[in-house]
């Protein structure tokens, strides 16, 4: 039983007398270099089959010639040593550009010289040329670490109001920031200051439209929580608005009911002065009008009632017409009610 192809080691046996390699059988997986190794060896078998049998159909072949079969040798020769030649210059040529790449290395990481930043606020300023500005920061008790987080604007408070000597310091500031190391070519070190300087600009611009971009979500919150707030308050109005009106159905009913009980009163004593011989008169036509309308519907009744049910009929009607006036009141009170907490304005 043959194991697997990929999977080889020594003997452990047989290893002083045989030297050959033989197969074992593992579970680990092939890695990528025994993949490629297989790989190669079977494309280099492959070909060599190829040639063998191209070369034995030539020789087989009873049409070519010894003299043709022995020049595709000669060629296939030839080709062969060109190869072998141009892999040995290639390999001679990374072998010896690999020491020469290590040897520009160390020359590059020798000549780049280390760059140790002032050690005071006099040093610096000697270093960009404003050694007379120091007593101007002197006076200001401003020193090297304050004087790396100044901006053009701090300058120019600090009292640096020279456009030259201002841009010289807002590079230098920038400079140190960055850790960037001062050039030599003037036009490099303009135009890194430029850039430094817009870069600390472009800084500085950031921080104020974060500050109102912070300002504004302020701004928002507090607009979220007045809407909150009104919304409340017209929810709140809304359901004033429905109880007003249901107090306001309700006293009209209780007003309605008030008003047919004094009709059936003023009917009773009517019917009552009737029988005791007294004829009133009635102040209006309307009156008159509503009592005769009344009287026609419901003077039958009246009529059979005995002196005691007239009595009693009074009495009840007497005690409907007090609850209504009473509900109608306490409705005229709660309706006043949320006006005796509100200030009232003097009349013009």
């Amino acid at each position: 039983n043959a194991p697997p192809k990929g999977y080889v080691t020594f003997s452990g046996v047989d290893n002083e007398v045989e030297e050959n390699l033989c197969y074992r059988d593992v579970t680990s997986p092939i890695n990528d270099h025994d993949v490629e190794s297989n790989g190669s060896s079977r494309d280099e078998e492959d070909t060599g089959r190829l040639q063998s049998s191209s070369s034995e159909g030539l020789c087989h072949n009873a049409d070519v010639s010894s003299e043709a079969s022995i020049e595709s040798n000669e060629d296939s020769d030839s080709m062969a040593e060109t190869r072998n030649r141009k892999t040995s210059k290639a390999f001679a040529k990374g072998r010896d550009g690999l020491p020469n790449c290590r040897l520009s290395n160390s020359v590059l990481a020798l000549e780049t010289p280390s760059y140790t930043g002032p050690k005071d606020l006099a040093e610096m300023l000697e270093q960009i040329g404003c050694s007379k500005y120091l007593t101007v920061f002197e006076e200001q008790d401003v020193n090297l670490r304050i004087f790396l987080t100044l901006t053009e604007t701090d300058l120019r408070e600090v009292g640096i109001t020279l456009f030259g000597p201002k841009r010289k310091m807002t590079s230098a500031i920038a400079r140190w920031h960055s850790s960037a190391r001062p050039t030599s070519d003037g036009l490099e070190q303009a135009y890194a200051d430029r850039l430094e300087a817009e870069m600390q600009e472009l800084a500085i611009q950031l921080h104020k439209k974060c500050e109102e971009t912070e300002l504004l979500k302020a701004q928002v919150a507090q607009e979220r929580e007045l809407r909150a707030v009104a919304e409340g308050c017209l929810m709140e109005q809304d359901s004033t608005w429905r109880n007003f009106r249901c107090q306001l159905e309700t006293t009209y009913t209780l007003a309605t009911d008030a008003q047919q009980a004094i009709i059936q009163l003023r009917n009773c004593q009517q019917e009552l002065s009737h029988r005791f011989g007294k004829v009133t008169t009635p102040r209006s036509r309307g009156s008159a009008c509503k009592a005769t309308g009344f009287e026609g519907t419901n003077s039958a009744s009246l009529k059979s009632m005995s002196m005691l049910d007239l009595s009693t009929s009074l009495d009840e009607i007497t005690v409907t017409i007090g609850k209504a006036v009473k509900a109608v009141q306490e409705n005229l009170e709660k309706l006043q009610a949320p006006d005796k907490g509100r200030h009232k304005w003097p009349d013009p």
